[in-house]
């Protein structure tokens, strides 16, 4: 369809995402990166507060404006919220300040440590702490990663040296989760 001029782009769009075939429906939002304007992305979050649709919250997440992601990320994210929709919108939210990623300190302070080591601003360890200690325990491993990729090697001393005396009793339950993180 790249050959096709704007306005039988936007037809296709209009005539398919209408449709009550799931087959045409998703051809209609497959599609949208193509046709990215505005009023489409206005009329996919619309339809993504009626449907609550997976697949309109996959082409939300991969193309919605920057400005608005942040207000987006922390409205759609909740404990249920699907892995690879998470890991997607992860790498949207990097390099982001530290206002439009701080709603995960508390819900989800593991990928808030992520996230803070490609944010520009300087984050209190206070913070950085809180965040690691709400971890839960089969994931710290990850929290250590991140706290080291920030250089906070001397938050995180304790539970080194723990892992390195008893590497089979520290973590418990991280070799359950390893692969699905």
């Amino acid at each position: 369809m790249p050959y096709l001029e704007d306005i039988y782009k936007l037809e296709f769009f209009s005539y398919f995402y209408r449709s009550h075939y799931k087959i045409e429906f998703r051809a209609a939002i497959k599609y949208t990166p193509n046709i990215w304007t505005k009023e489409i992305q206005d009329i996919l979050l619309l339809s993504y507060e009626k449907s609550k649709n997976p697949y309109i919250l996959q082409v939300l997440i991969n193309n919605i404006d920057v400005d608005l992601l942040p207000g987006f990320a922390k409205q759609v994210w909740s404990v249920g919220f699907p892995r690879s929709f998470k890991q997607s919108l992860i790498e949207r939210l990097k390099g982001m300040p530290y206002d439009a990623i701080s709603f995960l300190e508390d819900i989800d302070p593991a990928n808030f440590l992520t996230l803070a080591y490609y944010t520009k601003q300087k984050i209190d360890d206070k913070i950085l702490m809180n965040c690691y200690k709400h971890i839960p325990e089969r994931l710290k491993p990850f929290g250590i990663w991140s706290l080291g990729k920030l250089d906070k090697w001397e938050m995180i001393k304790i539970d080194i040296q723990k892992f390195i005396d008893q590497p089979l009793a520290t973590f418990e339950g991280f070799s359950d989760v390893i692969l699905e993180r």
